[in-house]
């Protein structure tokens, strides 16, 4: 059944090579976008987790650092740095700022840190230095190479001006980029001279989170105590909440382009190929068994259309990163599996399609004129 399903599906090749291609094409599709989604995901985690510290201290109502703004005065910190098992506290100053660039409108993320502690600083240095000055800022590599921005060139921000000292890595997202001056420098940006967006809290070894984080929601009904994992799982609700309906959507649409693709194949093929099936049913063969042929060409297309599917994608994320710095996009393993069980789902529906058609074929047919 097996080769006699392959010798049928490629008679003609142009159609196999139609339904490959469209199948790639689907393939491509769902496996950029969920690299999509996951890579931005995973840069929304990474932003938290990657900063040194256990606990974070908030307003009161803060949602995440996107859709909310969190004011903590800065005398808050003395008070808790005086808590027992609390080994330090960080001062977190972070906001979007909106200024013009050669006479277009821009938004950096401004973020506060200190050069010889860069508890919130840059994540990765790609060229430049970190150690900046206080008229100094470090820019993302995507914002650099969207505004052509290089180091020693000037920004401008709320008045004051700024010389690009560095460029980092990991802080795109997408709609903004991560930039970093030195604390004092973004009270004076920020127009924030006795407050923090947060407190980052490092305890000392063998303390009890959960206890220091009573401590310090004690201190005022105004505060609220997140560890990282609550951090990263309010600030993702960014991405679940309204990135992932769009890319559910889109899934759903590559998914039945497939099923499309691979059913009108099979389908257009059985009807130009039903006098052969007559003669095989003539000979003995089951309806069983012409089913089976029929899912076995599904499953053939689908699988050709995944193998050059995924090389599509990867091909396309490479192209796509160097055309457009802001997209990226994870394939991850896990994924590549998943996408293959889609393909054959997308093989198993398609075969229905053809079904009915294979049933009615009469075997008497091949003997008329």
């Amino acid at each position: 059944m097996f080769s006699f399903a392959a010798r049928n599906l490629g008679k003609e090749r142009v159609r196999l090579a139609i339904s490959v291609g469209g199948v790639a094409f689907a393939v491509m599709l769902i496996v950029l976008l969920r690299g999509l989604y996951v890579a931005y995901e995973t840069k929304v985690s990474d932003v938290v987790e990657r900063v040194p510290a256990e606990l974070w201290v908030v307003q009161r109502g803060t949602a995440d650092f996107f859709h909310s703004y969190s004011l903590v005065p800065e005398s808050t910190g003395d008070q808790v740095a005086a808590l027992p098992g609390v080994a330090a506290v960080h001062p977190y100053l972070a906001r979007q700022v909106g200024f013009s660039l050669r006479d277009e409108q821009t938004l950096l993320y401004l973020v506060g840190f200190d050069p010889a502690d860069p508890v919130s600083g840059p994540p990765e240095v790609v060229s430049g230095t970190d150690r900046v000055a206080p008229d100094g800022i470090v820019v993302d590599e995507v914002f650099a190479a969207n505004h052509d921005v290089g180091l020693g060139d000037t920004l401008t921000l709320n008045g004051f001006d700024l010389e690009v000292a560095g460029v980092s890595r990991g802080g795109d997202m997408v709609m903004y980029q991560y930039a970093y001056v030195t604390t004092p420098t973004a009270r004076n940006v920020l127009s924030m001279p006795d407050q923090n967006n947060a407190l980052l809290v490092q305890l000392a070894p063998g303390t009890d989170p959960e206890s220091v984080a009573e401590r310090i929601s004690s201190l005022s009904s105004q505060l609220r105590v997140r560890d990282t994992d609550a951090m990263v799982a309010v600030n993702q609700r960014v991405i679940t909440d309204s990135f992932l309906p769009v890319i559910s959507v889109l899934l759903v649409i590559g998914f039945v382009v497939g099923v499309a693709v691979i059913g009108l194949t099979i389908y257009s093929a059985v009807l130009e190929k039903r006098r052969e099936y007559g003669v095989v049913k003539a000979l003995g063969a089951r309806s069983w068994q012409l089913t089976a042929v029929v899912a076995i060409q599904a499953l053939l297309a689908a699988a050709g259309g995944y193998l050059v599917g995924v090389g599509l994608a990867v091909a396309g994320r490479q192209a796509a990163e160097r055309w457009v710095p802001a997209f990226v996009a994870d394939i991850v393993p896990g994924d590549l599996v998943r996408v293959a069980a889609a393909t054959v789902a997308m093989a198993v529906i398609a075969a229905v399609i053809p079904l009915a058609r294979i049933a009615r074929i009469d075997s008497a047919e091949v003997f008329r004129a």
